[in-house]
């Protein structure tokens, strides 16, 4: 078998491309700085316009030629220099960067752990003709890529009976994503659904705990709960009371999106067909009663999404990023290194060419 590499100047043209691909610019708005020489020479054609008006109207410019005293022009190669010596400033000033450097970088974020109620209550489809977990998932989903951003990380806990980590703390956006759209509501994974000896719920306490204990506790305090539920829990007995009470004194804000309709029940379908509990048929509602309780007691707020299809969680990212951040070395990159010097260096070799070459 042979491979069929380029050659010659296709070959050399893919090389540049590649490492064209790989440079990265610290300050991308410097590039704006480009357009000055052209303001420049703008300029330059419009006084010297205004010039030669005003010469024309003292007299003939035959006449007047050897009256005026024209300076001589600067040889080509110092123009040259200077248009050079522009560019590589512009260049240095956008801060270019490749290869990777000697050390890590620091990623610089917060922490948020994405708690999502995958009970049976969640499978109602009152969510804009979606199911309510579906639209948790694309809540989530929203914000992970406002996470994106920066150096934050995040995690998913799902819950129902039970809570189980899915992801933990990452700063893997894609693979977040990836795992978020292949949640199944209607299948939730074993690991959540209650024991064959254990009475049913949501148990949202038992999820707050686990997501206080997915957070890294050498960051306090630029950290995170993002609660997808509907509120709904059969038991009703304020379960969720104990979660709350172990996220304020480890110092983790609890912001909850509610998701359904609150004021209409929506009847419960499995498998095509209605569900029914000692032949009454099952409903469901979103609780905000609950979750409301649970943003407050929890010191954080309360984004009542009902019955949109995707809610808008990254309204709570614009307001998490105004509280502290983590400085995290060991999860982060190592960071291309700054090349600004090599350009600066090579302008400064243009200067003094352009000085030495000045008539």
């Amino acid at each position: 078998m042979t491979l069929d590499l380029p050659t010659g100047l296709p070959a050399l043209w893919a090389d540049v491309r590649q490492f064209a691909a790989g440079v990265k610019l610290a300050r991308p708005a410097a590039g704006w700085l480009s357009l000055v020489p052209v303001a420049l020479t703008l300029l330059h054609w419009w006084a010297g316009r205004r010039g030669r008006t005003a010469l024309d109207r003292l007299g003939r410019p035959a006449a007047l030629f050897a009256l005026v005293v024209r300076p001589r022009r600067s040889p080509r190669l110092v123009a040259v220099a200077r248009f050079l010596l522009w560019t590589l400033l512009v260049v240095a000033a956008a801060g270019p960067r490749w290869g990777d450097g000697a050390a890590d970088g620091v990623a610089v974020g917060r922490d948020v752990v994405l708690l999502l109620d995958l009970s049976r209550s969640m499978t109602a489809d009152d969510a804009g003709g979606r199911a309510r977990w579906q639209a948790a998932a694309a809540g989530a989903g929203d914000l992970v890529g406002e996470l994106r951003r920066g150096g934050n990380r995040a995690a998913v806990v799902v819950f129902a009976a039970k809570p189980a980590t899915l992801v933990p703390l990452t700063t893997d956006a894609d693979h977040l994503t990836a795992v978020l759209r292949e949640l199944d509501g209607d299948q939730p994974p074993p690991a959540v659904r209650p024991d064959p000896d254990a009475p049913s719920g949501t148990r949202i306490g038992a999820a707050l705990v686990a997501a206080v204990a997915a957070h890294d506790p050498r960051f306090p305090g630029a950290q995170d709960i993002v609660l997808f539920s509907d509120g709904d829990d059969p038991a009703d007995d304020r379960e969720w009371a104990a979660g709350v009470t172990a996220a304020r004194a480890a110092g983790i804000p609890v912001q909850v999106v509610g998701i359904g309709d609150p004021a209409r029940p929506t009847p419960l379908v499995r498998d095509g067909k209605p569900v029914a509990f000692e032949n009454a048929a099952v409903t469901t509602r979103l609780h905000e009663e609950v979750l409301t309780a649970v943003a407050a007691e929890g010191r954080g707020g309360y984004l009542p999404a009902r019955q949109a299809a995707v809610p808008p969680a990254g309204a709570f990212f614009r307001e998490m990023t105004t509280g502290p951040t983590r400085e995290l070395a060991d999860d982060a990159r190592p960071q291309p290194r700054d090349r600004s010097a090599w350009f600066f260096a090579a302008g400064l070799l243009l200067l003094l060419v352009s000085w030495w070459r000045e008539p």
